[in-house]
């Protein structure tokens, strides 16, 4: 349809911790966020798994459409829920992990684009504490090179280390988004038959 259309962007900013238990905090973001201050965020207040996803441009409520990822790591790895609203019926609409259907830079959001409206996202993420050294994914792409960490090191590095080896290795390839406006790199790999 040609002709004006309507565009909405949801500006909310709130980011709080719901629950901890198990070494696990349970992070909500509403949509509007954007993601590289969401990472930033959980590492100032000690949880781990999203470090690899530092300085991907965008915001929270579009992160889990595409299933970012990077550096070894997916979106839909932490997401716990997906808070929505449901463009047709008016209603509010809540999906659980495995209801939003990720796989590999996909998601139910993606495969039906006018469904629903993302207005939160709800993540698990473990403390930086319960995770160590030992979880932390860092033998993607050249991480663990670029940190200087010998491939039979197990101590010495924390979550913040490997996202601001991340920021370093992606400064390193885009260009700053605040000279040169981007929308950072987005493709998916080709999956192709042996």
């Amino acid at each position: 349809v040609d002709g004006p259309k309507l565009a909405l962007r949801l500006d909310t900013q709130d980011i709080r911790v719901l629950d901890t238990h198990d070494d696990v905090a349970i992070v909500r973001a509403d949509a509007g966020v954007e993601w590289h201050r969401l990472v930033m965020w959980s590492l100032e207040h000690g949880f781990a798994g999203l470090e690899n996803l530092a300085l991907i441009p965008g915001t929270v409520g579009a992160a889990p459409i595409q299933n970012i990822g990077a550096y070894g790591v997916e979106v839909g790895e932490r997401i716990r829920a997906v808070d929505a609203f449901e463009r047709a019926t008016g209603a509010w609409r809540r999906f659980a992990a495995h209801e939003c259907a990720f796989a590999y830079r996909d998601s139910r959001f993606k495969r039906e684009p006018d469904r629903d409206l993302i207005v939160a996202v709800e993540f698990a993420l473990p403390t930086a504490r319960s995770v160590g050294t030992a979880g932390l994914k860092i033998d993607y792409a050249g991480i663990r090179d670029a940190m200087g960490v010998a491939a039979d090191a197990r101590v010495g590095y924390t979550a913040r280390d490997v996202a601001d080896t991340v920021i370093r290795l992606r400064r390193s390839k885009l260009p700053d988004p605040a000279v040169v406006g981007n929308a950072g790199s987005f493709f998916k790999n080709p999956i192709v038959p042996a």
